[in-house]
């Protein structure tokens, strides 16, 4: 749930120092979710971005990728409806595990997203507790069916991959 890498690239600095770069294709008409927050969205479509959201974070932490900067600048949503589209971005600090995110890891980058928001609205103008359970619901709903989605493989096809 990104956009697309066209390329990648390594500047070596000097000792042990080293600059990564990425360029992607550009998420033409995607703008940040605190951006699109800040313009007070049609309530008819602000479920539908914000379940959005919940299920790409919940595909992320689904697999295994540890967002460690995951703010509202670095989701991207595309409020079409009736169908809306959510990226994440900036990767840099990003890790992939071999096993599944542990409760903590995910709770701790869902507390990440959560002082953004607290952050850049701290007198909750632009959003609300109804959003958070939106998102909450949404989240815990997608996690769950990508977690039991793993279990139904077979244990034989599991072992082999």
């Amino acid at each position: 749930p990104t956009i697309e890498v066209l390329a990648a690239g390594v500047e070596q600095l000097g000792f042990g120092f080293y600059r990564g770069f990425f360029v992607t294709r550009e998420a033409e008409q995607f703008v940040n979710l605190w951006e699109w927050l800040r313009r007070p969205p049609l309530q008819s479509e602000r479920q539908p971005v914000l379940e959005s959201v919940a299920q790409v974070i919940a595909r992320l932490h689904a697999g295994r990728i540890d967002h460690a900067d995951l703010n509202l600048t670095n989701i991207l949503v595309f409020p079409r409806t009736p169908q809306p589209q959510s990226l994440v971005i900036d990767f840099d600090r990003a890790c992939a595990s071999n096993d599944s995110l542990s409760s903590s890891q995910r709770k701790r980058s869902l507390q990440r997203l959560q002082r953004s928001l607290h952050k850049l609205d701290p007198r909750a103008q632009f959003s609300s507790s109804i959003d958070s359970e939106i998102f909450c619901r949404g989240y815990r709903a997608r996690l769950a069916s990508l977690q039991s989605e793993v279990l139904d493989i077979p244990s034989e096809t599991r072992n082999n991959t």
